[in-house]
């Protein structure tokens, strides 16, 4: 839903002759299925700290980046 609004915002400054860009990064923390309960469907907590901190670092890369240059593939 706040990816939703944000893409909506950068749009509408596009429409309006603005430079914005817009971009967003999710974490899936769990995925139900038929076959596991609700409980060991969740990542561990330390695996989803693990991940939500890569994100972070992956989202400051790529906003902080040049235009026209991606950060790293891979790391």
């Amino acid at each position: 839903m706040e990816a939703a609004a944000l893409f909506y915002l950068a749009a509408h400054a596009r429409a309006a002759g603005g430079d914005v860009r817009a971009a967003c990064i999710l974490t899936v923390g769990d995925v139900p299925g038929e076959d596991v309960t609700i409980a060991e469907s969740y990542l561990p907590l330390d695996e989803l700290d693990r991940v939500a901190e890569r994100m972070i670092e992956v989202a400051l890369e790529a906003g902080t980046a040049p235009p026209g240059r991606s950060s790293s593939p891979g790391r």
